[in-house]
């Protein structure tokens, strides 16, 4: 025979552990203050989920700027046209800030910014999903 207080805890033990499943999915982008550090797509360097849309902010003191170098870099993209998954990457701190390119599928390269912020929207559709990204980065006076 169950008692009253068993059948409460299966429920609430459920709930809690899909709770902390759904958080760490939805977890992405964010503000980087650190004069290094890194950043990576959700769930890294397992594959990314789909329909992600997360926007990382990297800021830097006032006349410093920003490196940015990707040391791993896999998204599941169309690489002419960038429509599926991408990764947008702007020389200041929002979404209309000078652009520093879309990127779908590349290998190891390196962005600097000409301001202290650097602004990173990470897109995924809800087709596939790949290994996505891991980068660091670093904030310096540069002439």
């Amino acid at each position: 025979m169950k008692s009253a207080a068993n059948e409460m805890i299966t429920p609430l033990f459920l709930f809690s552990f899909t709770l902390g499943i759904h958080q760490q999915v939805q977890a992405c982008g964010g503000e980087y203050n650190a004069s290094y550090g890194s950043i990576t797509s959700p769930l890294y360097p397992s594959q990314y989920p789909p329909d992600q849309d997360c926007v990382y902010i990297i800021r830097a003191p006032t006349g410093y700027r920003i490196t940015l170098t990707f040391l791993s870099f896999e998204l599941a993209a169309d690489i002419i046209d960038c429509k599926q998954d991408y990764l947008q990457i702007r020389d200041g701190g929002s979404g209309t800030s000078p652009s520093l390119g879309i990127y779908c599928n590349t290998t190891g390269y390196t962005r600097r910014s000409t301001s202290n912020t650097m602004w990173i929207r990470f897109r995924s559709d809800s087709s596939q999903s790949a290994g996505g990204f891991h980068a660091s980065y670093t904030a310096a006076i540069i002439p």
